[in-house]
């Protein structure tokens, strides 16, 4: 994998996914199975932590994504809320389109 591999595993549960930060990337086909797994997590007790590089594009799309997922909220409501909690997002503008697809 690029870059994903588990440094604690017998510590913590990792879902890796390896993305490309480009526009051309198929983020989407992963935004349900990385929602499932962050509401397997919560549903345990668990905390999460999405973690990209530099936390600005792919990160903030699977959080905005998850939201969108477990809360019905829309992509604009979503992304309000994650940028609450960390300013400096941006989403690509393929995973932007890809949000609004979703």
């Amino acid at each position: 994998m690029g870059g994903c591999e588990p440094q604690f595993p017998d510590d913590f549960v990792y879902k890796c996914v390896d993305v490309a930060d480009i526009p051309s990337e198929n983020i989407r086909s992963s935004f349900n199975d990385v929602s499932k797994f962050i509401c397997s997590a919560l549903n345990r007790g668990g905390n999460v932590l999405i973690y990209s590089w530099s936390g600005i594009s792919r990160c903030a799309t699977f959080a905005i994504a998850f939201l969108m997922y477990k809360l019905a909220t829309t992509l604009d409501s979503s992304m309000l809320l994650v940028r609450k909690a960390r300013s400096n997002i941006y989403p690509n503008p393929g995973f932007m389109k890809q949000l609004r697809a979703y």
